[in-house]
């Protein structure tokens, strides 16, 4: 399972001063000076995201700290079960829950009895496991093997189903607390539920960091240690969502060709992906979010992930929402004005005609129209990801006016499209 590794493209400042005058010495036309590096942020969270966060985390010191200190990562108290639990396979349902129940309990092996042919439970064993981890995703996912025995006795059969588990039941039950306080704390009916979609969001990537080690798997980790792999977040992600209302499902695939684990949200009747591990890119810091794969659909996903599986459909992204919505609103209301406020802090605002950039000729005329104009700083979306420092220099050099500039870039999506940000100076 492996995290998207430079989703934030920093760059070298450059600082170039120069005079183009066809009387002078070319040795005195060009000075160029390369100054320190210029960190930009992949998206601005915003003040008041920092300070509701802040907030929330300061209410949650106490008992964070409780569970910190609370288990060791071998403290369980299951034992190995026995089950009289009448079971046949005219009742697959019966079976199903049965199975999804001793999930939960995490038990190291229950033995149980099924009537019918052994034929018949030989056959459908595995689909019923399959179906009783969907029932219960979170464990499934708290679970690291699990193996079976079938033995044909006279008048039933017996099956033996022996699990490990990287996140015991009494550890889970902490997670669950830890979740049920949390989105108590964040008082989240104050909010629309595409607000609490986005607050849980940025908690979860301002609270954990992606682990290197490749050895902590579990939300219960990531809430005591504050580092999980990709199954971590996606299992604190489902907790956390999932406590609050929403309808949540842990998807498991690949990404660019390694294990991967990520999340699908219900938000008001649309289903969309949710990353949230490659939304927190390793080596940014901690408090910075981003939202290259928030509210995406499976279209957007597939650039770079594979899965399969029953899973619902993403149709549409969000960003695709926002903007439809946005067609059918009054550009004067203050409805239009908050929508747009939140579109520019996703980031959406970049794939919009007016800050898009297709190719030289548009990048000359606007940087001609900014010099003339005095403007100290240019932002815009530039297709042409991978020309982009050369491009720009050769435009500003092109308008013959003596300026200095500092620019930084970060590759906004697949396409190698580049936001870039220029700050000019006179």
């Amino acid at each position: 399972m492996k995290k998207l590794l430079g989703v934030l493209f920093v760059i070298a400042a450059l600082y170039v001063s120069y005079q183009l005058l066809e009387n002078r010495d070319s040795s005195s036309s060009i000075i160029e000076t390369i100054q320190d590096t210029v960190q930009q942020t992949v998206q601005e969270t915003g003040t008041r995201l920092k300070e509701e966060l802040d907030r929330i985390e300061q209410n949650r010191t106490e008992q964070s700290a409780t569970l910190k200190t609370g288990l060791s990562m071998n403290n369980t108290a299951a034992e190995a079960v026995v089950s009289n639990t009448e079971l046949s396979t005219k009742d697959v349902e019966g079976i199903v829950q049965f199975l999804a129940a001793q999930l939960d309990e995490r038990s190291p092996s229950v033995t149980f009895r099924i009537s019918g042919s052994y034929e018949d439970i030989s056959q459908g064993l595995s689909d019923w496991l399959k179906q009783a981890f969907h029932r219960n995703e979170y464990a499934k996912y708290a679970m690291s093997s699990y193996s079976y025995t079938i033995s044909s006795k006279l008048l039933y059969t017996e099956v033996e189903l022996k699990t490990t588990f990287r996140e015991s039941k009494e550890m889970t039950d902490q997670v669950a607390q830890y979740a049920k306080e949390l989105i108590a704390a964040m008082d989240l009916t104050r909010y629309t539920k595409e607000q609490q979609v986005k607050l849980i969001h940025d908690w979860i990537v301002t609270h954990v960091q992606y682990d290197e080690s490749l050895t902590r798997y579990t939300a219960y980790e990531a809430l005591t240690e504050g580092l999980a792999v990709c199954q971590g977040y996606a299992m604190l992600g489902y907790m956390l969502y999932s406590e609050a209302g929403f309808d949540v499902r842990i998807v498991e695939g690949t990404g660019k060709g390694q294990e991967h684990a990520w999340n699908m949200i219900k938000l008001d009747d649309r289903w969309y992906q949710l990353d949230l591990t490659w939304d927190d890119p390793i080596g940014q810091a901690a408090d910075e979010v981003s939202y290259r794969y928030y509210l995406v659909s499976d279209e957007e996903l597939r650039q770079d992930h594979v899965w399969e599986g029953d899973y619902p459909v993403a149709s549409v992204s969000y960003k695709t929402t926002l903007a439809e919505r946005a067609a059918s609103l009054d550009r004067t209301s203050e409805q239009y004005k908050q929508l747009q406020a939140l579109r520019r802090e996703l980031g959406f605002h970049w794939h919009d005609d007016e800050y898009t950039v297709a190719a030289y000729d548009e990048l000359h005329k606007l940087l001609e129209q900014a010099v003339d104009q005095r403007q100290a700083k240019v932002e815009f979306r530039y297709l042409k990801g991978s020309a982009t420092e050369a491009d720009v220099e050769k435009a500003l050099r092109s308008l013959n006016t003596r300026l200095s500039y500092q620019m930084s870039y970060y590759q906004l999506s697949e396409q190698g499209d580049m936001v870039v940000q220029l700050a000019l100076n006179y």
